[in-house]
């Protein structure tokens, strides 16, 4: 990560969007929530489908 942030390419907000979660990310650590423990998005949530896993598996195998 401080690759990225020397080459000026690291994530919009990062550290200060990481240090504001802690707290979040530790109290879903400590209640055992996997689902809230890692907040990241990634760069194409724009295209996220709200669908069963086996249909956007099916479609990528179709795509393989």
């Amino acid at each position: 990560m401080e690759r990225l942030l020397e080459r000026g390419s690291g994530p919009s907000g990062y550290p200060a969007l990481h240090h504001l979660t802690r707290p979040m990310r530790q109290a879903a650590a400590a209640a055992g929530d996997p689902e809230r423990i890692n907040l990241w998005a990634g760069t194409g949530y724009r295209q996220a489908t709200a669908e069963p896993a086996a249909e956007i598996l099916r479609r990528l195998a179709s795509h393989a």
